[in-house]
């Protein structure tokens, strides 16, 4: 069988293309790698949590460091004021941060001499995402989140129906809760 030689040369590139292409990905030695996440944590018993439990330190950590997710044979210890979050709802929701400015004052006038509160953030959650355990939250620049008395959290629903949560004031409302053995806030989205 005699192929027409421009049908030589389109089939010639095409297989030079592949096996170039070919050749160059096995080089990079691409590989996927999965991380298993952190294991379940033990259910949190209402005799540790105290709502009221007082707070000294500053809002947000200044530790630059992200939080991981370790394997199970590791276990992270979370520094005290750490903020757990679970989403037991059926809804994707967006949770928001509003840390109090530490030393924000009024002057004699009234009139507020710096902003009462520092940087926002935020996070979003899946639907279910956490539910068991809860997910202790951080931020990229700050680290993980250490709450303080008078910080605001509030969470609202992504679908459109209008669903909020909050908001709640740190140490003000019954939520989030404090885990005096633990050393943490925690914080569970119901539906």
């Amino acid at each position: 069988m005699n192929l027409p030689r421009w049908q030589l040369y389109t089939i010639f590139s095409v297989t030079s293309v592949f096996l170039l292409v070919a050749l160059i990905v096995s080089r990079w030695q691409i590989s996927v790698t999965v991380e298993q996440t952190q294991p379940p944590v033990s259910s949190v018993s209402l005799s540790n949590l105290d709502p009221l439990d007082p707070l000294t330190s500053a809002s947000v950590t200044s530790n630059p460091a992200r939080a991981r997710i370790n394997p199970p044979a590791t276990q992270v210890k979370t520094p005290p004021r750490a903020l757990r979050l679970s989403n037991q709802t059926d809804y994707p929701v967006r949770i928001a941060f509003l840390p109090k400015q530490v030393g924000a004052r009024k002057q004699q006038s009234g009139v507020v001499k710096q902003s009462l509160y520092g940087e926002p953030g935020h996070w979003d959650f899946a639907p279910q995402e956490g539910a068991t355990s809860g997910l202790v939250l951080s931020l990229p620049t700050k680290g993980i989140v250490q709450l303080e008395r008078g910080d605001v959290l509030i969470a609202f629903a992504q679908d459109g129906s209008g669903r909020y949560w909050g908001p709640y004031i740190v140490g003000e409302t019954p939520l989030p809760v404090w885990n005096r053995q633990k050393s943490e806030w925690q914080l569970i989205l119901q539906p």
